[in-house]
C-alpha cells in the first residue's frame, strides 16, 4: 500500500510473491534436473535434424559466458572466477566447436530472431574476444535488422571504448548488473559502484546509440531497508532505464557457500521483503514505469509497455518481447535449449561440458519430452504473467497457479521464466 493508505492499483497480489518469493536460478535448476526423464539424445538430435529444410524456424540464440573476475557475495548464478584471459580463449574455442555440432544438424546460415549473451559478466572479456564470440555467430547464423540482439554487463568494467565495440558489433540493448545503488547495500554485497559512475555509463550508452538499456534492482539484499529501497528506486528512476528487472535475494548456503560471508542477521525477513517490493511497485509506478510482469517494470511510452496495455506482450526464455522465439538453442556451460517440444540441459560444469565437446558429443546432460498439457500449463503461466492485471486478475492467476504442481514438473516452467540471466 502506498503512503496515507490509499489503494494502489499496482498493489501486489500477497499470496503469488510469497508463494515465488524463493525463487532462485539454482534451486529451480537443481529440481528440474532431479526431475528430468532421461531420453535418448538421438530423439533430441532428430529433431534438429527435421529443422534443417525449414526456411524459417524462428530461431533464438542463448550464449552462456561463465567468467567473472571476482565473485559477487549473492551471487546466484552459475559463475568461475578467474584472471587467466587464455581460459576464456580456450573457452570461446569450444564454444565454437559446440555451435558446430549444432548448425551440422540445423544448417549454417538460419536466421535468428533473438540473440542474448548472458554470464558471469560477459563484458569481462577482452575486445578481440568479444569480436571473435560475435564473428563465430555471424559465421555461422543470419543476424538481420530485426533480430533482436542483447548483452549483459557489469556497469563498472563499460568503458567508452568498449561500448563502441559492441554498438558496432550489433548489439542493441544492454542489460547492467547493478543490483542496488546503496553503498551500505553494495558493500554487503561486495559489488561496489558510484551512483556517479553509473549515472556516467548510462550517458555514455545512450550516446553511443544502443536502442534500449535495461538493469536489474534486487530486493531482499543484507543491509536493505525499506527506506533505503525508496531511496535507491528514486534514484534508479532518475537514471531512466528502459526496463527494470527486479527480484528477490534467496539465500543457499549448503549449495553457495560463498552466500556464507554475507552476515545473515543483516538479511530482511520475507515480510520486509513483500514491503520492500510493494515499496518498488509504488515508486516506479507513481513515475514513468509500467509494471508490465511479476518482476518487470518498463519506461511507459516503450514498445513492451505499450504491449502489455494491448495484451500482446510475450515472453520466452530470455526474456520479455513482442517476438518470442519459437525454439531456442543455448550454447554454454549450464545453458538450455527448447526445441520441438524438447528441453535440453547442458552440463552444469565446466569439465563435463569441455569433455563432450573434445569428444565431438553434445555437452547435453539431459533431455526431456515435454507433453502437450505441460507445454500448454507452460503458456498459460507466460501468458497469465504477461497479461494480465494482477489487481484485477490476481485470484485468478493464483488459481491458476495453484493448480499446477509445484513439484519437480514445475521446476522446469518456473527455469524457463526465470533462467535470464
Amino acid at each position: 500500500m502506498p503512503k496515507g493508505g490509499k489503494k494502489n492499483n499496482n498493489d501486489i497480489p500477497q499470496r503469488l510473491i510469497a508463494r515465488y518469493n524463493h525463487l532462485s536460478a539454482l534451486a529451480d535448476e537443481e529440481a528440474l534436473m532431479s526431475g528430468m526423464r532421461s531420453v535418448f539424445d538421438n530423439n533430441y538430435i532428430e529433431v534438429l535434424d527435421s529443422l534443417s529444410p525449414v526456411d524459417n524456424p524462428q530461431f533464438g540464440i542463448y550464449i552462456h559466458l561463465p567468467f567473472c573476475p571476482t565473485r559477487c557475495l549473492n551471487c546466484e548464478r552459475n559463475s568461475h572466477i578467474t584472471q587467466d584471459s587464455k581460459k576464456i580463449d580456450d573457452y570461446l574455442e569450444l564454444l565454437g566447436k559446440e555451435i558446430s555440432l549444432v548448425t551440422e544438424r540445423i544448417g549454417v546460415g538460419k536466421r535468428i530472431n533473438r540473440l542474448h549473451i548472458g554470464g558471469g559478466t560477459p563484458n569481462y572479456l577482452t575486445e578481440p574476444q568479444l569480436a571473435h564470440l560475435v564473428d563465430m555467430v555471424d559465421r555461422n547464423f543470419v543476424i538481420d535488422d530485426a533480430t533482436e540482439t542483447s548483452i549483459d554487463a557489469n556497469p563498472k568494467r563499460a568503458s567508452a571504448t568498449q561500448l563502441d565495440l559492441l554498438k558496432g558489433l550489433g548489439f542493441k540493448e544492454i542489460n547492467y548488473g547493478v543490483r542496488d545503488v546503496n553503498s551500505k547495500v553494495q558493500h554487503a554485497i561486495g559489488r561496489v559502484h558510484s551512483f556517479n559512475m553509473l549515472r556516467d555509463v548510462f550517458d555514455i550508452t545512450r550516446n553511443i546509440g544502443f536502442e534500449s538499456i535495461s538493469m536489474d534492482f534486487m530486493y531482499g539484499l543484507p543491509a536493505q531497508t525499506i527506506e533505503s529501497i525508496e531511496s535507491s528506486a528514486k534514484k534508479i528512476n532518475s537514471l531512466a532505464p528502459d526496463r527494470i528487472d527486479c527480484f528477490a535475494y534467496v539465500r543457499s548456503t549448503s549449495k553457495l557457500p560463498h552466500q556464507i560471508a554475507i552476515d545473515s542477521n543483516l538479511i530482511p525477513s520475507r515480510a520486509t521483503k513483500l514491503a520492500q517490493f510493494n515499496e518498488i511497485v509504488s515508486v516506479l509506478t507513481e513515475s514513468n514505469y509500467d509494471w508490465i510482469g511479476l518482476e518487470c517494470f518498463a519506461a511507459k511510452e516503450s514498445n513492451l509497455a505499450k504491449a502489455k496495455l494491448q495484451n500482446k506482450l510475450k515472453r520466452d526464455w530470455i526474456g520479455y518481447t513482442l517476438h518470442p522465439s519459437k525454439n531456442l538453442i543455448g550454447f554454454g556451460v549450464n545453458a538450455s535449449s527448447e526445441v520441438g517440444g524438447y528441453y535440453a540441459q547442458n552440463y552444469l560444469d565446466l569439465d563435463n561440458w569441455r569433455k563432450s565437446i573434445e569428444e565431438n558429443r553434445m555437452p547435453i546432460q539431459k533431455v526431456v519430452k515435454l507433453a502437450d498439457k505441460d507445454l500448454a500449463k507452460r503458456d498459460e503461466i507466460i501468458n497469465l504473467l504477461c497479461n494480465p492485471d494482477l489487481t484485477q486478475n490476481g485470484s485468478l492467476l493464483i488459481h491458476n497457479l495453484d493448480h499446477i504442481d509445484t513439484g519437480k514438473k514445475a521446476a522446469s516452467f518456473r527455469h524457463a521464466m526465470y533462467q535470464r540471466m
